[in-house]
């Protein structure tokens, strides 16, 4: 019993460790929100169209936020997003197709310009 009541602790205070120390993305968040409110509210709600318009004009903590939104996104047009991902070197892209559900053709379609040096990245 003694055991049991010592692990529910410590669960408790992993709990509430994590919830404690992931107050910098809110901050983060919270800076898109004033400085970009438009970036902000195609975030929020998930829209991919513009989302895809905004993911070229930024970089750093913005371009993340961005590509994360897409990952979570409803993407219209896969193969178009599919032949930017392919073009492109940094992780954000990579990351926001691995969210979508390709079908073999797109799977093929990476594999052959993977095999044929036409992706030139680490992140595929």
């Amino acid at each position: 019993m003694q055991l049991f009541k010592l692990i529910v602790i410590i669960l408790i205070a992993l709990c509430v460790f994590i919830s404690c120390s992931d107050s910098e993305p809110l901050q983060r968040s919270e800076i898109i929100k004033t400085e970009y409110p438009q970036v902000a509210k195609a975030i929020t709600e998930r829209n991919s169209e513009q989302l895809l318009r905004y993911a070229n004009l930024y970089d750093g903590e913005t371009s993340s936020l961005i590509w994360k939104a897409l990952a979570k996104s409803t993407i219209d047009d896969l193969d178009s997003f599919l032949g930017m991902v392919t073009s492109r070197e940094d992780r954000g892209p990579w990351y926001a197709l691995s969210f979508q559900d390709l079908n073999e053709n797109q799977l093929n379609r990476i594999h052959e310009q993977f095999s044929e040096g036409e992706i030139n990245t680490e992140f595929v």
